[in-house]
């Protein structure tokens, strides 16, 4: 599947679009881009000043009037969509990629990209960060939202950067937005001071009207998509899917995961994870793949594989060292698929009850199985299940097929929260 390998396989492409982006977006002298804005700053006295005093509330608040809808397509019509626009936007191709120039009436267009690959999102947005921070100092970097648009998990992030002028300082703000189809990855970036809510709009309109000309047919059986929150912050996004195996009554389920976590006002983590699931006609799991990555580089990649009753191997890399040896699972290996059908048959009979299952996360130990407790407790609202991992215990709601509906736990003072967005099909 496309998904199983593409973080591992995309990591140095990735790295050099974003660098090709941020050039795009920074310009090739070093020069800060026709968005930033000019400021004072408390240089010697004599040096030479910015021209003009500087609001920079007002300037930061600042919004587009006066857009229309404009549609647009990509080269040879292979996708169509429409956009607020002050004028007809244009495009033109680079590198294999579609750029979609909007203008909004201000110094610097919207500009969206069309990537005909899926990307890692918190991979993409990290690497325009990390290679244009030689050329500004970020002040702020933030996670900005996260919301479906077309049926599609969309990311959401805003900066503020200061650069040196002539007897001054500068002063820009770069929004970008991120959404990683099954077959395409749109980009969207803005590089001006203020103009946070149209950029939104644009790029959320971008995404929601987005049109392939040759759509791939779905093929899953179930779709769910989940968003994280740290306090009243959107970090992160959930993909989980099932479909069809090559055989009748096999199944693939797989996840997609890409968290922003905010560390500082100017510093945020980025991940992206994707795991994979093979089972048998019996829902019993036959191979398994887990793939990390933090800012862009693969921190974590294991293949599983079932040898025979109650063993699995696994192989690969652990923060690039390689790793390989034989799991002992005699009872097997529970993954979310049998979580849920036991969850579903315990809360269905309605009793108290405390279920302890065998569960293989390699980042926290590729090494070994780790028993995990689901309690539901008498008193209990009816489809609470507090599950217990070692010493973290995270509190969730289940829906009547035994899936989460959200979750929550503790992050230091702030509260993480998981709640569904969409589901859809059947398990």
């Amino acid at each position: 599947m496309k998904n199983r390998s593409r973080l591992a396989a995309s990591v140095p492409g990735s790295a050099l679009r974003s660098a090709a982006l941020a050039l795009v977006l920074f310009g090739c002298g070093g020069a800060p881009s026709p968005g930033a804005q000019s400021a004072k700053s408390d240089a010697p006295e004599g040096a030479t000043q910015a021209e003009g005093a500087f609001d920079f509330e007002a300037t930061y608040k600042r919004e587009a009037s006066g857009l229309s809808e404009r549609p647009v397509q990509g080269t040879q019509a292979a996708w169509s969509a429409k956009v607020p626009a002050s004028a007809v936007p244009t495009l033109s191709r680079s590198e294999n990629i579609d750029v979609i120039d909007i203008p909004i009436g201000t110094k610097a267009a919207v500009r969206c990209q069309v990537f005909y690959e899926a990307l890692d999102a918190a991979g993409t947005l990290y690497g325009v960060i990390r290679d244009s921070a030689g050329k500004v100092e970020y002040k702020s970097i933030v996670p900005s939202g996260v919301s479906l648009n077309g049926g599609i998990p969309s990311t959401f992030l805003e900066t503020v950067y200061f650069f040196d002028v002539s007897g001054g300082k500068g002063a820009g703000g770069l929004k970008m937005a991120v959404q990683v189809r099954e077959q395409e990855s749109l980009l969207c970036l803005h590089d001006e001071l203020g103009y946070r809510r149209t950029f939104k709009d644009i790029s959320t309109a971008f995404f929601s009207s987005f049109k392939p000309k040759d759509a791939q047919p779905k093929v899953t059986t179930y779709t769910e998509m989940s968003k994280a929150k740290l306090g009243d912050i959107d970090v992160g996004f959930t993909w989980a899917r099932i479909a069809p195996g090559e055989k009748p009554g096999e199944r693939e389920y797989t996840v997609s995961n890409t968290t922003l976590i905010p560390t500082s006002p100017k510093d945020v983590i980025f991940e992206d994870s994707y795991e994979v699931y093979a089972y048998d006609a019996k829902n019993v799991l036959q191979t398994g793949t887990w793939v990390e990555g933090n800012g862009g580089e693969v921190t974590l990649k294991i293949g599983l594989k079932r040898e025979g009753e109650g063993k699995y191997s696994y192989q690969g890399e652990l923060k690039g060292k390689p790793i390989k040896g034989l799991l002992k699972a005699p009872n097997g290996i529970a993954t979310s698929l049998d979580i849920a059908a036991r969850l579903k048959k315990k809360l269905k009979a309605g009793a108290p009850f405390e279920l302890k299952l065998s569960e293989y996360h390699p980042s926290i130990d590729p090494a070994a199985v780790i028993d995990v407790t689901y309690r539901h407790q008498k008193g209990d609202p009816a489809r609470q299940v507090v599950v217990t991992m070692n010493d973290r215990a995270m509190t969730a709601e289940v829906d009547d097929e035994g899936m989460a509906k959200s979750a929550w736990f503790q992050v230091g003072k702030q509260r993480l929260v998981i709640e569904r967005l969409k589901s859809e099909g059947h398990l």
